[in-house]
């Protein structure tokens, strides 16, 4: 219930009132128009407040009030409907801040890494802003990939594909990627789900065991192909090194993975995060892993800090200038030349 005193009420014909500094808004029983709600909303805002009347005034009231219900649920509805429009609105900006700051907070590591002062020109912004912008979309994808997705066969003409996401991030993060082979006709096309901050890569390792002998048994394949993101490459690392099934990948396609671990570790939290510190003994004799390998790697990852841990010796590389860390989750340079990578030969 809104009430002002009667005093400031002016009546100005039937159904119009008017507040001190308030434009006249029209207030009758029937449905509010959008321009007589902004001027409600605005004045709220401003300080004042708005009465709704069901065209009539109250002279000999001390106080008037509201006194059509319809009108009334119409006027909370339509705030709430506002309230959370601005929240909608709110959120995407929030995430993009977040990221924003991550993302120039690897930008200066890079830096401080190679000895050289910062760039500020515009291919350097570009990137970093298309990586901040990555880092709020996957964000934003997360709630709707928390679920394993059925996985439905389809006659088998390549090895089935299973994509291994990065640090914290679950099947949501691969969606483009995934799109993308299967529009270019790998047909059977699974990503993992997610990869948590807790836990050992052995741990990890296994559950990625059991997802490539799931996956092959589902579609009577010999061996799968494999494509990770950043920590899932670790994963898939210490899984080709450390399990006697790895004979069951024929090839493995490395995005953004710190081979020799990153500096940007030391803000990852849980065992998981740790387990990327730079220069960490436990990955240690991972490279080069025993099946054919091919590095995707960018001189200017943020995250991968120094970026030449993307790339180590005995591996073959792909270089891509100007992608950033998890924009390489949304680059069609990148998905090019993981189809590349895939359609080689049989190996």
């Amino acid at each position: 219930m809104i009430t002002v005193p009667a005093a400031t009420l002016q009546n100005k014909g039937t159904g119009a009132y008017q507040f001190a500094n308030v434009r006249p808004i029209t207030l009758g029983a029937g449905r509010l128009r959008s321009g007589q709600l902004n001027e409600f909303f605005e004045s709220v805002v401003a300080g004042r407040t708005l009465i709704l009347v069901d065209g009539h005034a109250a002279p000999s009231v001390s106080a008037a009030r509201y006194t059509n219900p319809t009108t009334h649920r119409q006027l909370v509805s339509s705030r709430w409907i506002i309230a959370l429009a601005y929240t909608l609105m709110l959120i995407p900006l929030v995430l993009l801040g977040f990221a924003t700051i991550k993302t120039l907070g690897g930008w200066v590591l890079l830096a401080a890494e190679r000895g050289q002062p910062a760039k500020f020109g515009a291919p350097e912004l570009a990137t970093y802003a298309r990586e901040a912008v990555a880092s709020a979309l996957m964000y934003s994808l997360a709630p709707f990939g928390r679920q394993e997705a059925d996985f439905r066969p389809r006659p088998v003409t390549n090895p089935p594909i299973l994509l291994v996401p990065g640090y914290t991030r679950n099947r949501s993060s691969m969606w483009f990627l995934k799109t993308f082979l299967e529009q270019r006709g790998f047909t059977n096309v699974h990503a993992m789900n997610h990869i948590s901050a807790d836990g050992s890569l052995a741990a990890h390792a296994e559950k990625l065991s059991q997802q490539v002998e799931t996956l092959l048994k589902i579609t009577g394949a010999e061996k799968v192909d494999i494509v990770a993101h950043s920590l899932g490459g670790l994963v898939v690392g210490w899984y080709l090194k450390h399990r006697e099934e790895s004979h069951r990948v024929r090839r493995f396609i490395a995005m953004g993975v710190p081979w020799k671990g990153t500096r940007t570790a030391v803000f990852a939290r849980g065992a998981t995060g740790q387990s990327m510190l730079y220069g960490t003994p436990m990955l240690d004799g991972l490279t080069p892993p025993p099946v054919p390998t091919v590095a995707i790697w960018s001189p200017d990852d943020p995250l991968v800090v120094p970026s030449l841990s993307a790339s180590p010796p005995g591996l073959e590389s792909v270089c891509i200038e100007g992608a950033g860390h998890v924009e390489m989750l949304t680059s069609a340079r990148v998905f090019r030349a993981v189809q590349a990578a895939l359609s080689t030969g049989d190996l």
